[in-house]
């Protein structure tokens, strides 16, 4: 495993154990409704988080179409949107309490990765994210300096 995918299930699971996800639970609805309509819909949900989620949110995009831009990591949109929805989409479940909003969408998996996927695609296929953002250079220990991981 190399360091870009240690680094995304690190995410993951910072995203995961959090108590509320980054996509709140009062628009998990209108997020879900989103999904099952048009790209430019999903992007209108983006408007409804809080600003610093909204921030979040815009940083994770961009991390994925700059995974995209590398065809060796062998992502797709919709890999994108199953590898992270479950750990930032969940629905609040009916006795609220924190171990009931643990599974994802119980009645809609494929829609919240569907809901990221349109957003991913969209945004990459527009170029709409800061292209090169992890392709910097870092000096290593040796003489030489070494390329961040392939993001």
């Amino acid at each position: 495993m190399d360091s870009a995918h240690v680094a995304i299930t690190v995410l993951k699971r910072i995203f995961y154990d959090m108590r509320e996800p980054l996509f709140p639970f009062e628009i998990y609805d209108d997020l879900i409704q989103a999904a099952r309509s048009s790209p430019e819909e999903c992007l209108r949900v983006l408007e409804l988080l809080p600003p610093t989620n909204r921030q979040v949110a815009q940083f994770l995009f961009d991390l994925f179409c700059c995974y995209l831009d590398h065809a060796e990591n062998l992502l797709t949109p919709s890999s994108c949107g199953i590898c992270i929805a479950p750990s930032i989409i969940r629905r609040w479940g009916r006795g609220c309490g924190l171990s009931d909003s643990r599974d994802i969408t119980k009645d809609n998996p494929t829609i919240a990765a569907s809901f990221l996927e349109k957003i991913i695609s969209k945004l990459h296929a527009e170029g709409r994210y800061p292209k090169g953002l992890f392709d910097s250079t870092f000096p290593s220990s040796s003489a030489s300096s070494s390329s961040f991981p392939v993001c």
